[in-house]
């Protein structure tokens, strides 16, 4: 199943499509950042490297996997 969206963000509106390989891509992402930090809620808010380390993975799944686009406003 493919998951299609959108959303708004400073006057653009942002579309999105994830498809299985794409969902699986991003579990595997997240998957080792579990195994490599911390695996649980409260432990990620906790450790330095868990919390230096989760922003790239959240930009990497952004920009490398889901592929946001933008449709400017006209």
């Amino acid at each position: 199943m493919t998951i299609t969206g959108s959303f708004e963000n400073f006057g653009d509106k942002v579309t999105y499509e994830i498809t299985e390989e794409k969902k699986n891509l991003i579990v595997k992402r997240l998957i080792d950042y579990y195994s490599k930090n911390c695996y649980f809620g409260e432990a990620i808010h906790q450790d330095d490297d868990s919390i230096i380390d989760a922003p790239s993975v959240l930009a990497d799944i952004a920009d490398d996997i889901i592929k946001f686009k933008v449709q400017e406003e006209e």
